[in-house]
């Protein structure tokens, strides 16, 4: 999905693979959605000072401004026009925009007929009530044959009186949050399917693949919306596809192995202890073995060498060089530190790791 002036919502706006090729030479097909116009574009607006109310409506629908507040108030300037702006030039289309028109020098309290505002944008009608300085309320409400962002309904019908900033006469205006989409049962659903029903009712889709034993590949473990939920048009239906079971595979180091189990979300768990024939670090055996299924919520096992099991010896009373052909000879590493002491110089007093 992608933002798009040019491509109307829910539209293809490009595929990657030419129209014509063969499927059996394709991998998979990347196909590019547009999602509208980018709210956070950012566009140059210009100066509006004296600009009638028509021309700056069809400047916020043209260039798609998503957060323009009007006002009105007396003013010796032209009745109608902009009298004062907060900003101009660089700036997102979702940037605050508050624009004060003027309502001319004499205010007109006379009641006022009340206009179509069913099929016009929230903008337009909101606009249109303080243009006439009309209380006004807003509800939003699903409807079949609106489209989303448009008015669906008016409490005063059109050609009825309303008086001016009358908190008695306030009238409210029901914005459509497009049809209401009833969920069906997705999980007895084939991607096919899913995908044509999220198409047609212009919503977005987001598959991730998992493997999982008790559910066959292609076939859906889970979705974030289930049967008989009601959704907005818009809303992303994100859909989890099985891949089947997941099969233990052969690793060359144990790095190689956590990569894997990472990828995966298999748990594991290290255990350590000697060997004669693995070097230290390198792995002796996991609890499966190459081929066996790995079930849902399992973990493995992965036992460690730590190399050669050593016997450490007693070197206490031992001299220095003594003590040094002892530890040679079982292998181990040492350091030597010195200590007063009543015993022999250089004579062994302690050791970090007990005889044994």
């Amino acid at each position: 999905y992608e933002y798009s002036d040019m491509v109307s919502e829910y539209s293809i706006i490009s595929q990657d693979i030419e129209s014509g090729t063969k499927t059996k030479d394709i991998n998979e097909l990347t196909v590019s959605v547009s999602e509208g116009p980018n709210p956070d574009k950012e566009i140059i607006v210009p100066d509006m000072d004296g600009w009638n109310s028509e021309r700056v409506i069809n400047y916020v629908l043209d260039n798609y401004l998503n957060n323009v507040d009007v006002s009105f108030e007396k003013s010796d300037k032209a009745e109608d026009t902009v009298i004062e702006q907060n900003k101009s030039g660089s700036m997102k289309r979702s940037d605050e925009l508050k624009l004060t028109f003027s309502l001319g020098e004499e205010l007109d309290n006379s009641d006022v007929k009340m206009a179509d505002l069913i099929n016009k944008s929230e903008f337009e009608a909101i606009f249109y009530l303080k243009q006439h300085r009309i209380k006004y309320e807003i509800e939003k409400e699903f409807s079949k044959n609106i489209v989303r962002g448009n008015v669906s309904n008016q409490s005063v019908k059109v050609g009825n009186i309303v008086k001016v900033d009358s908190d008695d006469d306030k009238v409210t205006i029901t914005i459509s949050k497009g049809k209401s989409i009833k969920v069906p049962d997705l999980k007895k659903m084939s991607m096919v399917e899913i995908t044509e029903w999220v198409v047609a009712n212009k919503l977005k889709l987001e598959f991730t693949n998992q493997y999982d034993d008790s559910v066959k590949e292609n076939e859906v473990i889970s979705t974030n919306y289930s049967k008989g939920d009601k959704i907005e048009q818009g809303s992303t239906v994100k859909v989890v596809i099985s891949k089947g079971n997941l099969v233990m595979e052969n690793f060359k180091s144990f790095d190689e192995f956590k990569k894997w189990a990472d990828k995966y979300d298999i748990s594991y768990e290290e255990k350590h202890e000697f060997s004669d024939d693995v070097p230290q670090g390198e792995v002796i055996s996991y609890s499966y073995k190459k081929g066996d299924t790995i079930k849902n919520g399992d973990s493995i096992v992965v036992t460690i060498s730590d190399g050669k099991e050593c016997k450490v010896p007693d070197v206490i009373g031992m001299s220095k060089s003594k003590a040094i052909d002892a530890l040679e000879e079982a292998g181990l590493n040492y350091n030597f530190v010195t200590q007063s002491s009543s015993k022999s110089k250089n004579t062994v007093i302690k050791q970090s790791i007990s005889a044994g």
